[in-house]
């Protein structure tokens, strides 16, 4: 539907709405969806957390009859947190809706419903965000207020000690120090060790959060490019290596109509010795491009002569075998 533009152009001109853009901020949402925090409804002006240090000790041998090596019970701690409250709201004035366009069209009314409920979802996304932020917060050990203030700092209410920062050496690691897998493994012992129980061997695993410098800058250095490139390239070197086999068995194949005896030609129709040339051609070039890597390596030459290797040495190994086989046969 048409309707008259007052703002631009004159009284006679009108416009028509076509399309609409609502431009709406991301909301992350990451950590929810790893489920590692427990909602836990909570009435009170305080929640109370229980903790138990449970100790493992090696058992002292003991001569029989005398009296066993007495256990020392576990310590308990109670303490006691205020709660904090999570709340936002928004206005609808009449002024806001009367006589306003709806969003998106050119011949209706905002009605109070849409409006209602759209503010509803910008507070929900406001809720969402700030939940998500706490979880942030809870995992660095820190939970901050959108002022910056700490809300709650596990680490002085629990007497642990925070961690210092580990800062991986990008700019001078190299593809044969392993500065930085060293680092990584340094970070997941030390989590595995301050987990205790809670940590089970083939099922916890290290998940990263980090920023885009840090992603950038672990994924570009030599060391990482090359462990990269070296499992790319032990992967396409299998795979290569044994088109390459099946390229030699094949030209093998389509060479007996060419290249056989002259009673095995004789017999054979002329479109068949045709097909067995396209063969022979196709094989080839599925034997050269295999020499060539597709994919990104360390050395594209050393990857041909890779290739060449395992073909020459499998093929000596099964002419060998070949070999002694028939000699076992004849003797």
């Amino acid at each position: 539907m048409a309707s008259m533009d007052v703002f631009k152009g004159d009284a006679f001109s009108t416009f028509e709405l076509t399309q609409a853009i609502n431009a709406v901020p991301y909301v992350p949402s990451f950590l929810e969806s790893l489920n590692l925090f427990e909602p836990v409804p909570v009435r009170t002006e305080f929640f109370a957390i229980e903790k138990r240090d449970n100790t493992l000790n090696l058992v002292q041998t003991t001569k029989r009859g005398a009296a066993p090596t007495s256990r020392t019970d576990d310590k308990r701690d109670l303490r006691y947190f205020p709660t904090v409250r999570v709340a936002n709201h928004d206005r609808l004035n009449a002024s806001e809706i009367q006589n306003i366009r709806a969003f998106g069209s050119d011949s209706e009314l905002l009605q109070v419903q849409d409006e209602v409920m759209r503010k509803m979802v910008n507070l929900q996304r406001h809720q969402n965000l700030t939940h998500e932020n706490m979880r942030l917060g809870a995992i660095q050990g820190i939970v901050k207020d959108a002022d910056g203030s700490t809300i709650r700092n596990w680490y002085s209410e629990w007497g642990v000690s925070q961690p210092a920062e580990v800062t991986f050496a990008f700019t001078t690691a190299t593809a044969a120090n392993g500065t930085i897998r060293g680092q990584c493994a340094a970070v997941v012992r030390a989590m595995a060790r301050a987990s205790k129980g809670a940590w089970i061997d083939g099922q916890s695993y290290v998940i990263g959060l980090c920023d885009d410098t840090f992603f950038d800058g672990l994924i570009s250095n030599p060391e990482t490019r090359a462990t990269y490139l070296n499992q790319q390239e032990a992967s396409q070197l299998l795979s290569l290596a044994s088109i390459v086999h099946y390229s030699i068995a094949y030209v093998a194949l389509f060479a007996l109509p060419l290249f056989g005896s002259a009673a095995l030609r004789r017999q054979l129709p002329r479109w068949l010795k045709v097909a067995a040339a396209a063969g022979i051609v196709s094989s080839l070039v599925a034997l050269l491009i295999s020499v060539y890597p597709v994919v990104d390596v360390v050395s594209r030459a050393a990857f041909a002569e890779k290739i060449c290797a395992v073909v020459v040495i499998s093929n000596m190994t099964g002419v060998i075998i070949y070999r002694l086989g028939r000699r076992n046969t004849l003797e």
